[in-house]
């Protein structure tokens, strides 16, 4: 267990939720995938610790935002290509309040809702681009057939692609471009 939930301020129940999905998602971060950037189990365990620590700090005590799973994906990278826990914090706090708002601040909407206008977005982006791929799309009448790609959209591909040297390119892309930019990737 990587921290204790501090719950308050009626948010109890959205505060244990994000508390024990954190606490699923560790262990399955794409942490895993850049095994070989972390040299040693000791050091993936602390790794991995880390990361908890970070998002926990991050979800626990937060009226705000929530978390969902997958943003453990995301500082994941962050957490590896700085090397430094303060830093990886930092930076993913700012990347949920601002190019992932729309899934980690309810504020913003429901995060379902975000998702659905964003499938209906790469929908539409099929129509322009590939007529032979919407038809098929389009045909199932429903933009949850493009479900597999809301993982895209949340992990900015960190959770399909293994490749630290690729995914840190799809991140600096990301970090230099506007709230929407996956979904043209």
């Amino acid at each position: 267990n990587h921290s204790n939930p501090s719950l308050h301020h009626g948010s109890v129940h959205a505060n244990k939720r994000n508390h024990d999905q954190i606490e699923k998602d560790i262990a399955r971060s794409s942490l895993n995938f850049y095994a070989s950037v972390i040299k040693f189990k000791e050091e993936q365990s602390e790794s991995q610790d880390n990361l908890g620590r970070i998002l926990h700090a991050m979800f626990d005590d937060s009226l705000d935002m929530h978390y969902t799973q997958g943003f453990n994906d995301v500082v994941s990278v962050f957490y590896i290509v700085c090397d430094h826990p303060k830093l990886t914090q930092a930076i993913s706090k700012r990347v949920a309040r601002t190019l992932l708002r729309d899934y980690l601040m309810p504020k913003h909407a429901s995060s379902e809702l975000n998702f659905e206008r964003a499938l209906t977005c790469i929908l539409q982006l099929l129509r322009a681009h590939d007529a032979q791929l919407y038809a098929r799309f389009a045909s199932i009448d429903s933009v949850c057939a493009l479900s597999f790609c809301v993982s895209w959209l949340l992990t900015w591909f960190a959770h399909e692609i293994k490749d630290l040297l690729v995914i840190a390119r799809i991140y600096d892309y990301c970090l230099c471009s506007d709230q929407y930019i996956a979904l043209y990737l």
